[in-house]
């Protein structure tokens, strides 16, 4: 079968006969049936327009009638503040709206003036120093753009993108970052001013996700015995969305806030946390004397080497999950340990209180 090139490609003959074919049907058929045409596609490509003829065509997709479907989230003070006319100062009627632009969950909306047709623009919240609406950095609640838009849905509410909610979490996160340092120091104070200049503290690690593969991110904290607050913090990740995209694409990563700041393994995450934070109080004149951490003998290693005086004490949660899956062990050889065993674990534990003591 013969090929015919059209378009700079090669294509069959039978398929060239129904292309033109059935652009041939559209084409009747979008004369038969003229009622298509709306006013509001605004499609002048099939109408008989004489020579001079003027037509008015909005260039602006804002103006249509979607601002009467769903709810918005409106502050009514500024919303009434500002309904009047810029060019005459007469009030306006929100039933008159003619379109809506949507920012996340502000908007403005487009109110003719009834009595100098001129358009105003009405935005329907405020809005920050650099142009923002402030209500989208209220709905960066850090649980997702999905989730988000989720419960909006629920209440009727036009979604968010997820662009417009990253884009303030990341704004949001900066902040909460600086504040929690500053809570961190103020903490430092108040648990040496408690402690007589013997800071004590109780450390321990989590991970960010869970899974069944081995990329895993953690977070660690100190908190002083004495006041029971956290005196520092501390982060270790492995991957960044920024970096793998582009590396993925073989292309040169720009300059972002990359969250990547570790390269070994998801285990040595934990020593190297401890002892980070363990420096930034020396640092900030903060030293600790005692610190209370799980049995990990890693950290402990680690510890040692820099601070030779530090006193290590097991966390008497460990030593409990410790010694129960020990002794819930030996209880599947020796069955006559089964019945003594909720008797022996508490007084244990008692015993080791006394001999901290």
């Amino acid at each position: 079968m013969g090929r015919i090139r059209r378009g700079g490609q090669f294509i069959k003959k039978d398929k060239l006969k129904r292309s033109l074919r059935m652009n041939n049907l559209n084409s009747l058929s979008r004369e038969d049936h003229t009622y298509t045409l709306t006013n509001n596609s605004q499609d002048v490509s099939f109408c008989e327009l004489a020579v001079g003829q003027s037509v008015s065509v909005h260039s602006d997709p804002s103006f249509d009638e979607t601002w009467k479907e769903g709810r918005r989230v409106v502050e009514l003070f500024h919303l009434a503040q500002n309904l009047f006319c810029k060019m005459c100062n007469c009030p306006l009627q929100l039933i008159d709206t003619v379109g809506e632009r949507k920012y996340g969950l502000g908007s403005i909306l487009f109110i003719p003036c009834s009595s100098c047709s001129a358009c105003n623009s009405v935005e329907t919240g405020k809005r920050s120093e650099t142009g923002a609406f402030v209500v989208n950095s209220k709905v960066a609640l850090g649980i997702g753009a999905t989730h988000v838009n989720n419960f909006l849905g629920a209440l009727n509410v036009p979604p968010v993108n997820s662009s417009t909610i990253k884009k303030k979490e990341n704004e949001i996160g900066k902040k909460i970052f600086e504040v929690a340092r500053e809570s961190c120091q103020s903490n430092q104070k108040k648990e040496q001013l408690m402690s007589n200049g013997k800071v004590e503290a109780s450390f321990d690690a989590g991970w960010q996700k869970r899974g069944t593969g081995w990329n895993y991110d953690r977070h660690a904290s100190m908190i002083g015995t004495m006041t029971g607050k956290v005196i520092d913090f501390s982060h270790r990740s492995r991957n960044c969305r920024v970096c793998e995209y582009h590396m993925g694409r073989k292309e040169t990563v720009p300059s972002h806030d990359c969250s990547k700041n570790w390269q070994g393994t998801s285990k040595g995450m934990e020593p190297d946390m401890a002892l980070e934070m363990t420096h930034n109080l020396n640092d900030n004149g903060c030293p600790i004397q005692v610190l209370h951490a799980d049995n990990d003998s890693t950290t402990t290693a680690r510890l040692k080497v820099d601070f030779k005086e530090l006193q290590m004490k097991d966390d008497q949660n460990h030593i409990k999950k410790g010694f129960s899956k020990k002794l819930y062990d030996l209880s599947k050889t020796f069955k006559e340990l089964e019945t003594p065993r909720s008797h022996t674990i508490p007084c244990t534990l008692l015993h080791v209180r006394h001999k901290r003591k």
